[in-house]
């Protein structure tokens, strides 16, 4: 399990990119960037960012690599919500953009954006930092659970 864990860092590392830049960027780049670039904070408090591999292949799954969301939610000062657009990334909103419309954006993204096959979910989750752990914060249709996931 570790070697898979590691093969998998090492092959396709997370990368991070806000909705102002398109360049995906690695967690030690992503961190100073976001420490340094005045406008960073308030890009991704207003719009959110992608989650994705540097490759952006496959990369929905690099949310839940080992530490992940903890370093992202340290960097991000707080809680955060998860939206799945595709196999191939999530995007990360903050907890002042309300799930209703992160849902209303993801089943838009998940019409006109992306072919069935690369379809996740239309579930937009909650990333708690002090329990770490994922819990579903609005399922498609508008209900509320608090079932968590670890």
């Amino acid at each position: 399990m570790e070697l898979a864990k590691s093969n998998t860092l090492r092959i396709t590392p997370p990368a991070f990119s806000l909705f102002s830049t398109s360049r995906m960027l690695e967690m030690d780049d992503f961190a100073q960037y976001m420490k340094t670039e005045p406008s960073a904070h308030l890009n991704y408090s207003q719009l959110g960012m992608f989650v994705s591999s540097l490759a952006r292949i496959n990369g929905a799954v690099s949310i839940f690599l080992p530490g992940e969301a903890k370093w992202l939610s340290e960097l991000l000062h707080g809680n955060f919500y998860v939206a799945f657009t595709s196999i191939n990334e999530t995007v990360v909103y903050n907890t002042c953009i309300e799930p209703e419309w992160i849902s209303k954006d993801l089943e838009h993204i998940n019409k006109c954006l992306f072919s069935q096959e690369d379809f996740l979910s239309q579930t937009v989750y909650l990333y708690d930092g002090v329990k770490d752990c994922f819990e579903v914060a609005l399922e498609t249709g508008g209900a509320t659970r608090s079932e968590e996931h670890t």
